[in-house]
């Protein structure tokens, strides 16, 4: 086998990953799919409000309070 560099990003990847397995490896296939899917919603969310130009990330609060 050839010593081949595993680039950061991948190990990062990799660490990432084994987080999340650590995280769910105790749990019914139902309650980690449950888990996993509202944390990714989180992140989805955490990451579109961090996009958004500044004065667009509390309109949502503004159109609940309408």
């Amino acid at each position: 086998m050839k010593n081949e560099k595993v680039s950061k990003a991948q190990l990062e990847v990799w660490e990432w990953k084994d987080a999340l397995y650590n995280e769910v490896k105790n749990m019914e296939i139902g309650q980690a799919l449950k888990y996993l899917i509202k944390k990714s919603e989180k992140t989805v969310k955490a990451l579109s409000l961090k996009n958004k130009p500044h004065y667009m990330k509390n309109i949502h609060l503004k159109a609940k309070a309408s």
